[in-house]
């Protein structure tokens, strides 16, 4: 364990007393923003057993998305494992006033908050692994692509890690919610030299929203104000970003760590929710995770959730039974102390 983390100070979560949540400073915004924050978030519930010393897991969240899954954090802490989850710069807990909320216009910024918050959770644990979800599922294995080939201290953060989980990244422009990589990619190309901050068009989109929140068709609570139904616009300059990272990794990266690859069966675009988007990813192609996954590491394997959603742990019961089955059995065979 290392001793050099920032002793934090935490404070009662926006979940409740059993979360504590701490402010990461990351100092002036690059895009120009004021002051930009990250928010590390842990499981803490006074009744259970101290985690201290034991194998951790830090969850990264996706586009319109902050942390809020309080049924992840209670499965992973019954098999052992300290949880910890990141809310990144301008998104969720960490935005503030006046900022544009997800703005980036290059995803290995985000590498800081990933940095800091590594450091802190290596104060208390020997082995973490990290679980990333959608962009988070882009950003999460390019950043540790960076430190494998790194040196120093830098290298000694990949050193902690000892396993990366991916939930329906998008490593892929195959399709978005219905609209090809083959349309969209020269559409953002073009735009973004001229109009970068242009908000990409995009029609109303409610099928996920209302297939996963309980004031619709879903089973769970979420804030509205931090994820709205039809998720934050998107700017042209942030998806040059993204488009820039996938091609990045798709010219061959290796996390250097065993990775596992969740999946739905299958994608379904429809921008009104109907039964149909309870069993299948309405978000992403499966396809780019099916191509792009098992390219990640030399010890990359993807597997198939069958009914899975967008977010494989806001399933329906049976393929979130699948999707810890899973995820259980891959850590259970990790090298984590």
């Amino acid at each position: 364990m290392t001793n050099n983390a920032v002793t934090p100070e935490w404070a009662e979560d926006i979940l409740g007393p059993d979360f504590q949540q701490t402010t990461l400073p990351l100092g002036i915004d690059p895009e120009g923003e004021g002051d930009i924050f990250a928010t590390l978030v842990r499981y803490s519930p006074t009744t259970a057993a101290d985690l201290s010393g034991q194998p951790a897991i830090l969850w990264v969240h996706g586009l319109s998305d902050y942390f809020f899954q309080r049924h992840v954090a209670e499965h992973f802490a019954d098999q052992g494992f300290a949880f910890y989850a990141l809310d990144l710069r301008k998104c969720g807990r960490s935005h503030r006033d006046d900022q544009t909320r997800h703005q980036v216009t290059d995803l290995q910024l985000y590498d800081h908050e990933l940095n800091l918050a590594l450091d802190l959770i290596r104060s208390e644990h020997n082995s973490v692994v990290v679980f990333a979800h959608s962009t988070g599922g882009l950003l999460a294995p390019l950043w540790l692509h960076r430190l494998a080939a790194s040196k120093g201290p830098a290298k000694e953060r990949h050193s902690a890690v000892a396993g990366l989980v991916l939930n329906s990244p998008w490593l892929g422009m195959g399709n978005v919610r219905g609209m090809t990589g083959a349309m969209l990619a020269p559409l953002v190309r073009i735009v973004n030299k001229l109009m970068p901050k242009a908000i990409l068009p995009a029609p109303p989109f409610t099928a996920y929203g209302e297939s996963i929140h309980n004031s619709a068709s879903g089973e769970w609570h979420f804030d509205l104000d931090l994820k709205p139904m039809l998720g934050f616009p998107m700017r042209f300059d942030w998806m040059a970003a993204v488009i820039r990272a996938q091609a990045l990794l798709h010219s061959g990266i290796d996390t250097q760590v065993p990775t596992l690859v969740l999946r739905s069966s299958e994608s379904y675009f429809a921008k009104e929710y109907s039964p149909a988007a309870d069993s299948a990813d309405v978000i992403l192609d499966v396809q780019d995770m099916e191509k792009w996954g098992p390219t990640l590491s030399a010890d990359a394997k993807v597997e198939v959730i069958p009914g899975a959603r967008h977010d494989v742990f806001l399933s329906k019961p049976h393929a979130l039974a699948a999707a810890y089955a899973v995820t259980d059995k891959f850590l259970a065979e990790l090298d984590v102390k």
